[in-house]
């Protein structure tokens, strides 16, 4: 299974962003299936790094905007590094990453605005 989602949710050609919610929800439930992810903590993700750098120019292209980042010292508590160990998903529920990070963010962000225009004010 690469996809928690296969045979349950519309195949990728009629993604559209909106169902964002229910393929989490179907992981989620698929999960609750597996009798040895009971109790477990599984990470779900791309399986790669991420710089908060890399983050914010992503997602400033995307939206269009022409902000720069301001910097300032560490506080404390600070994580300097992260990464989501997606091993236990894998072995646990046969999870694969299907969309990489800049497409997953393009589409959350459509999936945002989408929302937010249909909300009425």
């Amino acid at each position: 299974m690469k996809d928690c989602t296969a045979g349950l949710v519309p195949p990728e050609p009629e993604w559209d962003g909106q169902l964002t919610p229910l393929r989490l929800q179907t992981c989620v439930l698929r999960a609750s299936e597996a009798p040895q992810a009971s109790g477990e903590i599984i990470n779900v993700a791309t399986g790669g790094r991420i710089s908060l750098n890399q983050l914010f120019y992503a997602m400033r292209d995307l939206v269009g905007g022409a902000l720069e980042p301001v910097y300032a010292e560490s506080r404390k508590g600070d994580v300097r590094d992260s990464q989501a160990d997606i091993r236990k998903a894998k072995a646990l529920l046969g999870y694969e990453p299907v969309v990489s990070f800049e497409d997953g963010l393009a589409r959350t962000i459509a999936w945002y605005r989408s929302s937010r225009a249909a909300t009425p004010a």
